[in-house]
């Protein structure tokens, strides 16, 4: 702790001084390296004859005192002063250097301590990396067999597979049953009625299309406009055969989307010429029409399309004008015709042709096939015209 200095120490400090300097024009005549370090006691000097004007300020330190001054200058210790605000702090020093690690010996080991209680489970740490693949283990032990699971589904078809060779020829069977009558071939009058054809239609006998209803074959028709017209038939077979006596008339038809684009009934028809043999009725000659009310369906072949139970049937000629069964007015049915015709005069109307035909109302491009008559069907085929039992 800092001494403090009092008012009569400085004082009697400075009376000191100014005895040592003497006179003014002493201090003129006489410097300090006219006297010998150490010459001048504090009994030389007067006392009083120094005074504070005569010492230079900060010449005389504490240090110049003697240890008995010093003490004397010294007072009592005072109350110790309010603390001072914190001051910075000051910067880090450096690191000092490591001291020497010494290791020392290993104890003796401890006793094991007791279990201590299980503690909670941890959180799950991360997947780790996946390990190598271990090596195969040995096949473990047959089990036993398991119950028999419920079926599954059934599989695709597997590819099939090559032909097998041929394998030894078997033993003669029994004779069997004698077969139902094959089809037999026309007589040849089957044809284009050339009499009957307006323009260039095609009419032509072909394999197909597709699974053709009788045989493997049919008829195929091409007429090109509304002008044109195509007659497939017979002039031989049917001549002098009653109308009455038609019990079964009707065919299968071959269509397209195009055909029925254009109408609602654009399909073929089943004709028959006849002599109508009327008592009332001078002529000798008509056609006899059946043409289906509906349209069948596109790109696949119909049913069988039955004559005397669908569709409207239409005598031609002028002397039929304004009848009900007149092929210009609104037709009739198979019923209807057949008692229209019959006007029992012992004369009953006689068939000449029999023909399927198409035109002058639009075109058309499809097929026809097993015609039937009765007790027979008309199998067209591309070689020609079989006869099937019905």
């Amino acid at each position: 702790m800092r001494r403090k200095l009092t008012p009569g120490l400085v004082l009697g400090s400075i009376a000191v001084v100014l005895s040592l300097t003497g006179s003014a024009v002493a201090g003129s005549l006489i410097t300090g390296s006219d006297i010998k370090n150490g010459t001048i006691t504090a009994k030389d000097i007067k006392s009083g004859t120094i005074t504070g004007k005569d010492i230079k300020k900060g010449t005389i330190t504490t240090s110049r005192l003697s240890e008995s001054t010093r003490s004397a200058l010294a007072g009592k210790e005072g109350p110790a002063g309010p603390m001072g605000a914190t001051g910075a702090q000051g910067a880090q020093g450096l690191q000092g250097e490591r001291g020497p690690s010494v290791l020392g010996s290993a104890g003796s080991k401890g006793d094991k301590g007791d279990k201590g209680d299980t503690g909670d489970q941890g959180p799950q740490g991360e997947t780790g990396a996946t390990g190598t693949k271990g090596d195969k283990g040995d096949p473990g032990e047959k089990g036993e067999k398991g119950d028999t699971g419920a079926q599954g589904p059934k599989g695709d078809n597997g590819e099939k597979g090559d032909k097998g060779d041929k394998g030894d020829n078997g033993e003669k069977g029994d004779k069997g049953d004698k077969g139902d009558p094959g089809p037999v071939f026309s007589s040849g009058n089957w044809g284009v009625i050339n009499r009957n054809t307006i323009g260039s239609p095609q009419a032509v006998l072909r394999s197909g299309p597709f699974d053709a209803p009788v045989g493997d074959g049919s008829l195929n028709f091409n007429v090109g406009s509304p002008a044109e017209k195509a007659t497939y038939g017979n002039e031989m077979d049917f001549v002098g055969d009653s109308v009455d006596a038609l019990a079964a008339v009707g065919f299968h038809v071959y269509t397209t989307g195009e055909n029925n684009a254009r109408y609602t009934a654009n399909m073929p028809s089943i004709t028959f010429e006849i002599d109508p043999n009327m008592a009332d009725r001078t002529t000798n000659y008509s056609s006899l029409v059946f043409t289906p009310t509906a349209n069948s369906a596109a790109n696949q072949w119909s049913g069988y399309i039955d004559a005397t139970t669908s569709g409207l049937w239409g005598l031609t000629g002028g002397q039929f004008a304004g009848d009900t069964c007149s092929l210009n007015g609104s037709r009739c049915t198979f019923a209807q015709l057949k008692d229209f015709l019959d006007d029992e005069d012992g004369n009953p109307a006689q068939i000449l042709t029999v023909a399927v035909t198409k035109g002058r109302d639009y075109e058309w491009s499809g097929a026809v096939d097993g015609l039937r008559i009765n007790g027979t069907v008309f199998d067209f085929e591309e070689t020609g015209v079989f006869e099937r039992a019905a």
